[in-house]
C-alpha cells in the first residue's frame, strides 16, 4: 500500500511538471507562432473584458465570453471543436465555466463523461464520509471537492488538469478505508431490489424453476438505469416489478452502484447474454422457447441465427404483436395461443416499460415455467442491430456504441434519462431517498 502511495505522488508531481505542454502544445498542432500564441494567451488570460460584460464572475472574469462560447459549443454539439478550442476560436479568450468548456471542447458526449465523473467523486467521498464523519482527512477533502464544484461556476476547472490532479492523493488515502462486504445478495436502490448474481447463476435459476414445473409463471426483470428512473418517475411501473421473482441488473450503472456499496460484481447481465447462455444449456436439456414482440422480419431471423448456433434448441412458437393497442380478444387469442404451444420460457421483447407492464399484467394467465422482458436482445441476438464488441460491453461503453448506431432509439434515455439516475445517486448516497 506505501508502494503504490508513493507512485501516485511521484506521478503526481510529474504530471504538474507537464503544465506548460497542456496549456501550450496546441500551438503545435496548428503550426502557429508558439512565442506569439503564448503571449496571446497570457494576456487574455488575465484579462477579458467585452463590449457587453455587464456581469462579472467571483473571480473578477467578465461573463460576457459566454454568448460566444455557448455559439460555439452548438456549431459541433455532439463530439465538440476539441482541445482548448475556446482559446483556439475565439482569440485566446477562455469560457470561464466548466460546464461550457466541457461542452465546446468535447460537446454532449465528453460532458457526460466529465460531468458523470465529478458526480461520482462526490459520491464516494460521501459514502466514505458518513462511515468515518470524524476523519479530518475526509473533511478537508469535501472542502476541496466544494471549492472545485463552486470555482467551477467561474471557472474552467479541468477535471483532468492541474486542479483535480491535488485530489489524486485524496483518493489515494480513501483507498486505505476498508471495504464493507455484503453478505447479502441483494442491492436496495431506491426500494428496488436488485439481485447481484452472475449469469451463469440466473440460467440455473431458469432451469430449476423449468424442472420444478411450477403452476405460477417464475418473472425475471432484465433492466439498468432506464428501469431504475421509469421506476422512480411512475409508482405502478415499480409496484409492477417489485412483484417479480428476479431482478437482475443490465447495466454497467448499476454494477458501478453495487461496487460502491461493497458488493462482489465484475459484470452485469444483460438480455441478450442470459439468452444466449440460456440456449446453451436448453440445447443440451431440451427446453423450448416462445418468442414475443419485435417484427416479424426480425423474429424469422433470429429463428435462423439460433438454429444454426443452437441445432437441437425447440421453437414453441414466435408472434409479432400489431404495434398499437390490442383489442380485448386478439389479447386473450395471444394468451392462448402462447398456451398452447406450452413453452418453458416465453421471452417479450417489447421494449420498456411496455413488456414489463405487459408481463405484470398476464403472468396469471401465463401456462410457462419462466417469463423474461429482454427488451432489444432480439435485435441484438438476430444480427438487425450490430452489438458491441465483447470489451466495449464489459467496459460500460454499450451506450455509447448504440448512441452512435441507434440515436433516434436512445438518445433519450441517455441525455434525458441519465442526468436523472445520477441525481438518484446522489439522493441516495446523501440519505434522502425516497423509501
Amino acid at each position: 500500500s506505501k508502494v503504490n502511495f508513493t507512485f501516485i505522488l511521484v506521478a503526481v508531481i510529474l504530471l504538474l511538471s507537464f503544465t506548460n505542454f497542456y496549456q501550450f502544445s496546441f500551438a503545435y498542432l496548428t503550426g502557429e507562432n508558439l512565442l506569439q500564441r503564448s503571449n496571446q494567451i497570457i494576456t487574455n488570460n488575465q484579462i477579458l473584458i467585452t463590449n457587453n460584460s455587464s456581469v462579472t464572475t467571483l473571480s473578477g472574469r467578465t461573463t460576457g465570453i459566454w454568448p460566444e462560447a455557448w455559439g460555439l459549443f452548438l456549431s459541433s454539439p455532439l463530439i465538440g471543436k476539441g482541445f482548448h478550442a475556446d482559446r483556439l476560436f475565439l482569440n485566446g479568450q477562455h469560457t470561464h465555466n466548466s460546464l461550457l468548456h466541457a461542452l465546446v471542447q468535447s460537446g454532449f458526449i465528453g460532458t457526460l463523461f466529465f460531468v458523470s465523473a465529478f458526480i461520482y467523486s462526490w459520491v464516494i467521498l460521501i459514502n466514505i464520509f458518513k462511515k468515518h464523519p470524524q476523519n479530518i482527512v475526509l473533511v478537508e477533502a469535501i472542502g476541496i471537492l466544494t471549492f472545485f464544484t463552486l470555482r467551477g461556476i467561474t471557472e474552467s476547472t479541468a477535471f483532468f488538469g492541474a486542479d483535480f490532479l491535488f485530489l489524486i492523493p485524496v483518493f489515494a488515502y480513501l483507498q486505505f478505508f476498508p471495504k464493507d462486504k455484503q453478505t447479502n445478495k441483494q442491492l436496495n436502490f431506491l426500494g428496488n431490489k436488485i439481485d447481484i448474481i452472475k449469469t451463469s447463476d440466473a440460467v440455473e435459476k431458469i432451469s430449476n424453476w423449468i424442472k420444478l414445473k411450477s403452476e405460477n409463471a417464475h418473472w425475471i426483470v432484465v433492466t439498468g438505469m432506464h428501469g431504475i428512473v421509469e421506476a422512480y418517475k411512475n409508482i405502478e411501473f415499480k409496484k409492477n416489478i417489485s412483484s417479480a421473482d428476479l431482478f437482475v441488473p443490465d447495466g454497467i450503472s448499476l454494477v458501478w452502484l453495487a461496487k460502491s456499496k461493497g458488493f462482489n460484481v465484475k459484470k452485469r447481465v444483460s438480455g441478450a447474454d442470459l439468452m444466449s447462455e440460456f440456449f446453451r444449456v436448453a440445447n443440451k436439456e431440451g427446453f423450448s422457447s416462445y418468442f414475443y414482440g419485435d417484427t416479424e422480419e426480425t423474429l424469422e431471423a433470429l429463428k435462423i441465427k439460433l438454429t444454426n448456433e443452437f441445432p437441437k434448441l425447440k421453437f414453441a412458437g414466435m408472434y409479432s404483436p400489431p404495434f398499437r393497442e390490442l383489442t380485448t380478444e386478439e389479447d386473450e387469442e395471444i394468451v392462448k395461443m402462447i398456451n398452447d404451444a406450452h413453452p418453458d420460457v416465453l421471452w417479450v421483447g417489447l421494449g420498456l416499460p411496455k413488456q414489463e407492464n405487459w408481463i405484470y399484467k398476464h403472468k396469471e394467465r401465463l401456462n410457462v415455467s419462466v417469463v423474461i422482458g429482454v427488451g432489444a436482445a432480439f435485435k441484438f441476438l438476430s444480427g438487425k442491430v450490430k452489438r458491441a464488441p465483447k470489451l466495449v460491453g464489459d467496459l460500460g461503453f454499450e451506450w455509447l456504441w448504440r448512441l452512435i448506431l441507434e440515436p433516434k432509439v436512445v438518445w433519450k434515455r441517455i441525455f434525458l434519462d441519465g442526468p436523472i439516475f445520477f441525481w438518484l445517486l446522489v439522493k441516495d448516497f446523501l440519505g434522502s431517498s425516497k423509501k
